[in-house]
């Protein structure tokens, strides 16, 4: 193992708002250049730069001191950090940053990386490519490029944000945010005021408590549990299973496609939320014409729910929802509408 020391001017206070450090490396001070293994002994604020290229072996650097600023090349490269307020920035390749740390900020680009941090106020972003990330503790957050990317954050006040491709995402927590691209995401959200985005594709999400999503446009499947979570499944067939109590289902505009919603609204106490359903028509808001708006009838032993856009009868009608519940009547329904 080769072990190099370097310097520069010391970075006393980082916020991931901040520009790229300025470094100066001291001149006497070598860069990592060569071994099968180089590691960094930070001594104040450090810089770690060059293009290591030992045979194809990665190269390993350690961060131990807080405030300390590490760069490095395009090559594999092990970087474990034990230390706060750090940044790191790496080039393309299939690089690896583990440890613990807080206040610090990860940027590597595109490539296969790998980032696993325990600690607080962490901001990582990663370039294209299938990353896999795991953030733990709280106000946590991921920005990575398109690719089939693998995210668990557990913490609360989090965030995560995703391109195009086929990503897995696990978040625990209170108050993260998730938002994701174009793509066939899987999403598991477990706790309580999540926000869910998943764009376009065929997504699978599951909700167990007290959150919302939005699955963007495509046939999607949701699978809502718990109590007092809100789903819009956005245009097109969705499938939805509820299970728990009370939860509030968002429906299509007319015309945007039909959902077909698995598990009892009525003894789940869950809402149907129409509103959307209800603008593209000329109802005035006038309850005692709501029938004429909104019709159910009989779809195969369930119950299909369908928007007449003039509210005149003859006139076509958009199917919005089939419940499978068995045949329920717009009179059992109508405390569970919501309409204004």
């Amino acid at each position: 193992m080769s072990t190099t020391k370097l310097t520069t001017s010391q970075k006393t206070a980082f916020s991931p708002s901040d520009p790229l450090p300025e470094t100066s490396a001291d001149p006497g001070a070598p860069t990592i250049t060569g071994g099968a293994t180089a590691t960094a002994d930070m001594t104040n604020a450090g810089l770690a730069s060059g293009a290591a290229r030992p045979g194809g072996k990665p190269v390993h650097i350690d961060v131990l001191l807080a405030g300390s600023s590490v760069h490095f090349g395009d090559d594999r490269t092990y970087v474990m950090v034990s230390a706060d307020q750090a940044w790191i920035q790496g080039g393309h390749g299939d690089d690896q940053v583990r440890g613990s740390a807080s206040s610090s900020a990860v940027l590597l680009g595109n490539g296969n990386n790998v980032v696993r941090l325990d600690g607080q106020g962490n901001w990582v972003w990663l370039g294209s490519g299938s990353n896999q990330v795991t953030l733990t503790g709280e106000g946590n957050s991921a920005f990575l490029g398109a690719g089939n990317n693998a995210v668990t954050l557990t913490g609360d006040l989090g965030a995560v944000f995703t391109g195009g491709g086929n990503d897995v995402i696990s978040i625990t927590g209170t108050g993260n945010f998730v938002m994701t691209d174009e793509g066939d995401d899987r999403i598991a959200i477990s706790g309580t005021g999540n926000i869910v985005n998943a764009g376009g594709g065929r997504d699978t999400i599951l909700l167990t408590g007290g959150s919302y999503a939005m699955a963007g446009d495509g046939d999607d499947l949701l699978r809502v549990q718990g109590s007092g979570n809100t789903v819009d499944g956005g245009a097109g067939n969705d499938t939805i299973h509820l299970s728990g109590t009370e939860h509030r289902i968002i429906l299509n505009a007319p015309g945007d496609g039909t959902d077909e919603i698995h598990g009892s609204i009525i003894r789940g106490g869950h809402l149907l939320d129409l509103r959307d359903a209800l603008r593209s028509t000329g109802w005035d808001g006038d309850p005692e014409r709501l029938a004429d708006y909104v019709t159910v009838t009989r779809h195969k032993g369930d119950t299909l729910l369908s928007i007449n856009l003039t509210g005149l009868e003859g006139d076509p009608t958009y199917a919005i929802a089939i419940l499978n519940e068995g045949q329920v009547s717009y009179e059992a329904l109508l405390p569970y509408m919501v309409w204004a």
